[in-house]
Formats: C-alpha cells, structure tokens, sequence
C-alpha cells in the first residue's frame, strides 16, 4: 500500500464533496439521530458549502490517495476560515477523515505530519483541532500524536449539541 497527499484543485470539487459525505457518513451516520445527522450533511456538506470551502484561500484541503486512489482528506484552515478566533497564531486541522480500507496503515500520522509541515511553513507555533468527545478511537490518536485537551465547544448536528474537546499541538 501506498499514501500520498495531494492538493485538491477547483476541478476536484465533485471528487471532494463525495468522499467528504462517504467518509462523514462512515465516521458518525451510525452513531447519530438519522433525522440530525441527514440535516447536518444537507446543510453543511452539500456541494454549494463545499465549493465556498474550497474556494477561500485560508482553506487548504488535500485528498488521501492509497494506491492512486482516493481514500480521504485533509482540512486545514488559516486565519479567517478557522471555526474558532482565539488561538492565537494556529492552524486549525478542521477535517481528517479516512475510509475504513485507508485506517490502520499510519496515514492519519501521514496527514497530520502534512498539517505540521505547513504550519511550521507559514509560521504558526501550534496545530489544533476539534474532536467529538464520545470519539474515543481518534482521541486516543491525538493525544498518543502530542495533542492535549484545552478546551471544548458545542458542535450543532442538526438540532443536537454535541461537545467537542478542543485539542492543541504546540510545535
């Protein structure tokens, strides 16, 4: 098996919205209200969202090839684009999804040490991330790659509140 990233280009957006909704759909589909969960993909992962997404240049996104094929993606947000404004000089890793044949073969590790090659690029002193609290398997993953809990906030899926930790890496 092989892993590459590759910078997703504005001819991409079809190929990024699917594997954004696959591998959303893998992660939380079966662990959510159905009602909640279909709300939040209309809502925040449809095409239009996606394409604003790609479109701000303080969003990077970046597709997880495994044997040329595309597995997963990487979202990193700069300045503006990030979810939250108080980390002072961050880089927010918003999105780090995987489908099932593409986990356990150290291409989460791959996708971070890309998000940390950037950062130190542009200058940033630490990463951060929100994570779902009741996700313990990518905590875990966070926490053994050097990220500690800081702080949380509330994710709204749908009409459902959910907690997030709010990690953070300092680089």
């Amino acid at each position: 098996m092989r892993a590459v990233l590759k910078k997703v280009s504005d001819q991409d957006l079809i190929q990024l919205h699917q594997i954004v909704v696959d591998t959303f759909t893998f992660s939380f589909a079966h662990l959510n209200n159905p009602e909640d969960f279909n709300d939040y993909v209309d809502q925040k992962l449809n095409v239009t969202q996606i394409e604003e997404e790609l479109a701000n240049p303080d969003s990077l996104f970046y597709f997880v090839l495994i044997d040329a094929s595309v597995k997963g993606y990487l979202k990193l947000n700069r300045l503006g684009a990030q979810t939250e404004q108080y980390i002072p000089n961050g880089l927010e890793v918003e999105r780090i999804y995987l489908l099932p044949e593409g986990q356990g073969f150290g291409v989460g590790k791959l996708m971070l040490d890309k998000a940390k090659a950037v950062a130190r690029e542009e200058h940033y002193t630490c990463l951060w991330l929100g994570v779902w609290e009741e996700n313990d398997r990518a905590i875990c993953f966070y926490k053994r790659e050097g990220f500690e809990a800081f702080d949380k906030h509330i994710f709204m899926l749908g009409s459902d509140p959910q907690v997030d930790l709010m990690m953070k890496m300092e680089l």
